[in-house]
């Protein structure tokens, strides 16, 4: 079975692109959209039942996830070095076997019949382990494709659906995330939730709950759609509930990185600003670097971290806050080294830092390098569309220009503008 990637976990914790418009010198147009906040239950109650769970994994002494992050595999580098010998051979392999799948279709498996729907998916897997590897776009359209013929055989035959939606909607979320296309995530939202209406009594239910906040969470740093806040916390909060202790500790942590995630859109995005709220946020992060096993939980670690002291920033307005957001967005990019939907996020993410940075302390420096990071992200990544693109861009270029007057920062805003 198909899980999440990494990068999937990193998107579950990323502010989003929406930016801070605080200092601004000038607003734009885009910046005097009038927003509607979405009513949000109190789970405060919630809340607390997560706290005094979590209250008995807090007596360790956690780990620094900076000093760890320090020491991690350098295939995390973008500068790394090519892969050795050995990893070409297991890509041969790979290969070979992919080969030998795409053979057996052909020969043995004619039949639409359930041998045939689990080859197709067996050569599915095959390929998203390549995507993995290579990153090659046309491996995971593939694979859905694949996927997609063992669902219709399934349902002609009216055999069990569940692995296959979940595996469908991984396979499309990982699409959207190479290709930040929207359709596919929107796709991979309807499969889950069609898996999950099939295992309501299922010991499997958690994970499948988990994943779809995952989506959930997505779409909203995507689209800026606030309608599913709602929904997405009471499936989080039914994810963690449905974990037992012990429970494996990669389904905890991004049961707990979907928790804080909300709770700083909430403190961010949504003006409704609480203390318990960040208390939990950090709590929650305490608990998460007990769990922390490896590079994928660093990652997810590294950027609650940021985005938690972002959302503490937004509360106290306190330049050593902001200083460490600046800090661990700055780590949780050597993440993501890739041009993909994630990176856009994660540059956007520090460039918002650096900016209100700017706007608090004053240093040219940060407001260059905001700017810097906001056109990487516009002209290498793909990203959302629409009026959220650009927004991050045009604030910074928009301030220096009222500061310094520069004719080329002018001309670049009517680039932009035409180009958003």
């Amino acid at each position: 079975m198909a899980t999440l990637r990494a990068e999937k976990q990193r998107s579950s914790t990323g502010r989003g692109a929406l930016g801070s418009s605080a200092g601004s010198g000038r607003a734009t147009p885009r910046q005097l959209t009038t927003i509607e906040y979405p009513t949000i239950t109190d789970r405060s109650e919630d809340l607390q039942l997560v706290l005094t769970r979590l209250g008995t994994r807090s007596g360790t002494q956690p780990a620094n996830p900076l000093q760890v992050a320090s020491t991690s595999n350098t295939s995390l580098d973008p500068n790394a070095d090519p892969v050795d010998s050995s990893q070409t051979t297991q890509d041969i392999q790979l290969d070979d076997a992919i080969s030998q799948g795409r053979r057996w279709l052909f020969i043995m498996y004619l039949e639409p019949d359930e041998d045939r729907a689990s080859a197709l998916l067996d050569l599915a897997r095959l390929l998203d382990d390549r995507f993995e590897r290579t990153h090659q776009q046309c491996d995971l359209e593939e694979a859905s494709k694949l996927i997609d013929e063992a669902l219709t055989i399934c349902t002609e035959l009216n055999a069990d659906r569940t692995t296959a939606l979940e595996f469908r909607a991984s396979t499309l979320s990982s699409l959207f995330i190479h290709t930040g296309r929207l359709e596919h995530l929107e796709a991979a939202i309807v499969a889950m939730r069609e898996s999950l209406a099939l295992q309501q009594h299922s010991d499997d239910r958690g994970r499948g709950v988990m994943f779809l906040v995952v989506f959930l969470i997505l779409e909203y740093n995507h689209t800026g759609r606030f309608h599913h806040y709602d929904e997405a916390l009471t499936l989080a909060l039914e994810a963690f509930a449905l974990f037992p202790d012990p429970e494996p500790p990669q389904y905890m942590s991004i049961a707990l990185a979907n928790l804080a995630s909300l709770l700083i859109l909430k403190l961010t995005h949504f003006q409704q600003r609480q203390s318990e709220d960040l208390d939990t946020i950090f709590k929650i992060v305490h608990v998460l670097s007990l769990l922390s096993r490896g590079n994928s939980d660093q990652k997810i670690m590294i950027s609650l971290l940021g985005d938690a002291f972002y959302a503490k920033f937004k509360f106290t307005n306190r330049l050593n806050d902001l200083e460490e957001a600046v800090k661990f967005h700055r780590k949780s990019l050597m993440f993501i080294p890739r041009p993909n939907i994630t990176r856009w996020w994660g540059l956007n993410d520090l460039g918002d830092d650096l900016y209100d940075r700017f706007i608090l302390a004053g240093n040219i420096a940060d407001l260059d390098e905001s700017i810097a990071l906001y056109r990487e992200a516009e002209y290498s990544c793909p990203g959302p569309l629409g009026a959220r693109r650009f927004t991050g861009l045009i604030k910074a270029l928009t301030t220096r220009y009222d500061f310094f007057g520069r004719r080329e920062d002018l001309q670049e805003l009517a680039k932009v503008g035409v180009e958003g």
